[in-house]
């Protein structure tokens, strides 16, 4: 009983070891683009019920269209965050490419149903935005990691235009 004991307390100190901590209380989650780690580390906002641990895996943009036309999904830095709106869980997903000009972000409300916060587009010529009434239209699924949200859209010139991105984020 006691080998057992000092393994659980073992297994329990490398776990806590692996999460890290932080003067806010956040879990560090490192996330990982397109099969490589980045080695970069997120804060998270502490997990709420359940297993009582972030289950860590990769963020990834896997498409993107405005209009129809497929965008590049060539993010090298792509994250996702876990925080609090209202008393429910948030998605913050974020894909940059720095060289490239161009940044992807999405925020859903999970509540039920889940609702658009802010989903947005720039690149070095253009950037689109759903407004508060496109977003209360959105349509957002998830399937396990995976979510997809569609919108109507405006750009910096006050063309509408839709847009759809599909993106995995780690659980909180």
């Amino acid at each position: 009983m006691r080998a057992g004991g000092a393994l659980a307390a073992t297994l329990l100190a490398a776990g806590l070891a692996a999460c890290g901590s932080s003067d806010s209380g956040g879990v560090s989650v490192e996330v990982t683009t397109g099969g490589a780690a980045q080695g970069q580390t997120e804060q998270s906002a502490p997990p709420t019920g359940g297993s009582g641990g972030a289950d860590a895996g990769p963020a990834q943009l896997q498409s993107l269209t405005v209009n129809g036309d497929d965008q590049s999904t060539d993010f090298p830095d792509t994250r996702c965050e876990w925080e609090r709106d209202n008393g429910h869980p948030q998605l913050e997903f974020e894909a940059q490419n720095d060289s490239a000009g161009t940044q992807l972000q999405v925020e859903i409300v999970m509540s039920d149903p889940p609702r658009l916060d802010d989903f947005e587009f720039e690149t070095q010529h253009n950037e689109w935005e759903a407004s508060d009434a496109d977003a209360a239209q959105a349509t957002i699924t998830s399937d396990g990691g995976t979510y997809r949200v569609d919108s109507s859209v405006t750009d910096e010139d006050d063309q509408p235009a839709r847009m759809a991105a599909a993106f995995t984020c780690p659980k909180h």
